[in-house]
C-alpha cells in the first residue's frame, strides 16, 4: 500500500517535466509548480462524493474537497495514480476514470503554505458501499447534488479547498 507520497512533478507552463523535488519544499511561500489531480466520483444517482480532509492533512486540513486529490509521480499518468489514490483513501478498486481536462492555479493556505499546480479533473462512477475511509487522509463523506452543493459553497465557500471550487467553475465554463 501506498503511504503520503513525499515528491512531486515540477512541470513547466505545458506541463513539461522539469524535475521532481521534496513534498513540503514544493509548497513553501509561493510554490514551485507542480502536477496534481482532483478526482471527483459520482454515484449512480449523479450525486458527487466530496471528502472533508483529515485534520492532519499540512494544507487545507478538515476543508471540504472533491473524492481524492493527490500528486502523480514521475512516470505515472494521472488515471493511473489516481487509482493506487482511490484505493489508499477509500479503501476500494477504482472505477473507470475520465480525463476531463486539466487548470493552472495557485492558492496559499495562510502561514501553512501554498498549492502552485496544474491539476487535472478526473471524474467515474462509484458504488457507495464498497468504501472504506482512510482516516489519515478523510475524515468525513458525503453525497450531495448539483443544486446542494451549489448552494452550500454559496453559504460556506470559505470550507472548500480553493482547487475544488476552481474545478466547479471550470465544469461550469465549459458546458
Amino acid at each position: 500500500m501506498i503511504s503520503d507520497y513525499n515528491h512531486v512533478v515540477l512541470v513547466d507552463e505545458d506541463d513539461q517535466v522539469v524535475r521532481i523535488e521534496d513534498k513540503r519544499k514544493a509548497h513553501e511561500l509561493k510554490g514551485l509548480l507542480h502536477r496534481a489531480y482532483l478526482v471527483m466520483l459520482f454515484d449512480w444517482e449523479g450525486r458527487v462524493l466530496l471528502a472533508r480532509r483529515s485534520e492532519k492533512k499540512e494544507l487545507w486540513g478538515g476543508y471540504w474537497d472533491g473524492t481524492v486529490a493527490s500528486h502523480p509521480q514521475l512516470g505515472e499518468t494521472y488515471i493511473d495514480s489516481a487509482r493506487k489514490r482511490i484505493l489508499y483513501e477509500l479503501g476500494t478498486k477504482s472505477p473507470n476514470l475520465e480525463y476531463i481536462s486539466k487548470f493552472r492555479y495557485f492558492a496559499e493556505d495562510g502561514s501553512n503554505g501554498s498549492e502552485h499546480e496544474i491539476c487535472a479533473i478526473l471524474t467515474g462512477i462509484i458504488h457507495p458501499f464498497e468504501i472504506s475511509l482512510n482516516l489519515d487522509e478523510i475524515s468525513e463523506i458525503k453525497f450531495m447534488t448539483a443544486g446542494e452543493l451549489k448552494e452550500d459553497i454559496q453559504k460556506n465557500e470559505e470550507t472548500y479547498c480553493p482547487w475544488f471550487k476552481i474545478a466547479l467553475m471550470y465544469g461550469e465554463r465549459n458546458k
